[in-house]
């Protein structure tokens, strides 16, 4: 039987509470690289391979005093629904409990001094701001991390303030909803002010001034970008050249500026908390061979990540499904209910422009008009049009069809699939194949896609 304290731990988050004695494994980090990723060996001692992005609970006073804890966990029948399940490792096993006993009770006396004297490495943190919106008196607010939404922390609005105390083992980027406005902060051990109007600029610790230092030069950067463009408008009235050269601007020059100014942030911080903001800032313009020196700095946290590993993903779908690439299939429904994929429209022998869009989407909609444009000019000529309807309940899509008079053909009730695979940030997503299914180009818009697709099919 398991002993009631270690229960208590098993029962918080990483481990299943389903217990079974055959086998033990001993987990035996120094405190506080319990979030990091800690792998002791102790002889020919089984060892645990740890890697929690989140922290040892408050309430689990067991570890607060000890720096070098010891602790029993049973082999678990593990529950495949625990998300957790999967950051756990066992390196190898003991096989029988007894050794075990023998093992905890050596080190047990090793470290007895050690254990009288020592503290928790958690850092404590206050985070505080105002609300304006008097209808959130009373309500709970909550800090979630980015990286898998999980609630790290919470408190009440009291008289239009709130403030959160804990402790931070390890650094990590975070977000407070408050109605509809938001702050975003790294949650690290300090004061921490936080401001749900304005969002981004978080002050009192040192890496959250570098967040705001950097979100500053970055709005900098938006409003030249802006400026630009305006001054294009006025350079020119063709709808098609202002696209071209905008797209120039950016592709020259301010594409790589902000590139460059995140990649020094990442290689800057290639393991902590900015290097999170980093990387999910730079997969916004980095192409995925900007991304390969990003990915080879990266450091042993950072690849923990859920976010690490989903940009990783991302990188290698644009990579097969770049220009020059053929199409990957994946299906879904037509609007009728019937099972349909991309191959039976792509690589048909026709050229195919394929519009991944949403119901929700306000530019998906305003782009709408175009694909239109293209459907009613080219069906006949050799053009094949489709659109895919992304992370959208089909009940949606089908309303948004009649509203927006789309005769096209549809594959519906698709979810994120599409976007993964075509390494998708957003949408509208327009791309052109040719006839074999080759991908001739990417995210296309407007007037500029007009005058691809009128390029590509030699019609004058």
């Amino acid at each position: 039987m398991v002993p009631p304290f270690f229960m208590h731990l098993t029962e918080r988050r990483t481990y299943s509470s389903q217990l079974k004695p055959p086998k033990t494994v001993a987990i035996l980090p120094n405190a506080g690289c319990i979030s990091s990723k800690c792998l002791l060996h102790f002889g020919k001692a089984p060892a645990l391979l740890v890697s929690d992005r989140g922290s040892i609970p408050k309430s689990t006073s067991l570890l607060s005093p000890t720096p070098l804890f010891l602790l029993i966990i049973y082999k678990a029948t593990l529950d495949k629904k625990q998300e957790m399940v999967n950051d756990i490792t066992f390196v190898r096993y003991h096989k029988n409990i007894e050794s075990m006993k023998h093992i905890l009770f050596t080190l047990a006396l090793a470290s007895v001094a050690g254990i009288a004297n020592a503290q928790h490495n958690g850092h404590s943190y206050t985070v505080e701001g105002l609300i304006n919106d008097s209808t959130l008196n009373g309500q709970t607010l909550y800090i979630s991390r980015y990286d898998d939404g999980m609630k790290v922390d919470s408190t009440q609005v009291t008289n239009g303030q709130f403030k959160f105390t804990g402790k931070a083992d390890i650094p990590c980027f975070c977000r407070i909803d408050a109605g509809r406005e938001y702050a975003n902060f790294i949650l690290e051990g300090g004061n921490i002010q936080v401001n749900v109007l304005t969002h981004n600029d978080p002050k009192g610790t040192p890496m959250n001034e570098e967040y705001s230092r950097m979100h500053d030069r970055t709005s900098e950067m938006v409003a030249t970008l802006k400026s630009k463009h305006s001054e294009i408008e006025q350079q020119t009235k063709d709808k098609a050249e202002q696209l071209r050269l905008k797209k120039e601007y950016s592709q020259t020059y301010w594409h790589a500026a902000y590139t460059q100014l995140y990649k020094e942030l990442f290689m800057n911080n290639p393991d902590n908390a900015l290097g999170e903001y980093a990387i999910r800032s730079l997969i916004m313009s980095a192409s995925p061979e900007e991304m390969e020196p990003i990915f080879a700095t990266a450091g042993p946290w950072l690849k923990s990540l859920q976010t690490y590993k989903r940009i990783e993903k991302q990188c290698q779908a644009m990579k097969a499904t770049a220009i020059g690439q053929k199409f990957t299939d994946f299906s879904g429904k037509a609007v009728d209910g019937s099972e349909v994929s991309l191959s039976d429209y792509v690589g048909k022998g026709t050229y195919a422009l394929v519009d991944f869009w949403a119901s929700w989407c306000g530019p998906c909609r305003a782009e709408s008009p175009h694909v239109a444009q293209l459907y009613n000019e080219y069906k006949d000529k050799g053009l094949t049009v489709l659109g895919v309807a992304v992370w959208d309940k089909p009940e949606h899509t089908k309303k948004a069809i009649k509203e927006l008079n789309i005769n096209w053909p549809q594959i519906i009730d698709t979810g994120m699939t599409p976007m993964d695979l075509y390494g998708v940030n957003g949408i509208p997503f327009i791309i052109l194949f040719g006839p074999d299914g080759t991908i001739i180009a990417r995210d296309l818009r407007g007037e500029a896609m007009i005058k691809k697709v009128t390029e590509v099919l030699n019609i004058k």
